[in-house]
């Protein structure tokens, strides 16, 4: 079951960061949008054992993250060309 509750979106949050940098390395940051949802996250202490902390896009600027809003439509773009018929993607197929 998906949802949008507090432990899921931290537990979603560390395994999606725990391959992507090492154990000794510096904090991960995720550039994410202002939904109450992650604002509740940005000094979790369980994140920031897991040296992983949020940045909050800009409320105003309605393009809160643009780095983040371009790799997303390149993203779907890439998938629309590897899959046309669309359906679930894989793991593998993100990688």
């Amino acid at each position: 079951m998906v949802d949008e509750k507090h432990g899921t979106l931290r537990d979603g949050l560390i395994q999606l960061c725990v391959g992507l940098r090492p154990l000794d390395g510096p904090n991960a940051v995720i550039w994410c949008d202002p939904a109450p949802a992650f604002r509740a996250l940005v000094n979790d202490q369980v994140l920031l054992q897991q040296k992983i902390s949020l940045e909050i896009g800009r409320m105003k600027n309605q393009n809160k993250n643009p780095v983040a809003e371009k790799a997303i439509q390149e993203l779907e773009h890439e998938l629309q060309w590897l899959q046309p018929e669309g359906g679930p993607v894989s793991p593998r197929t993100l990688s």
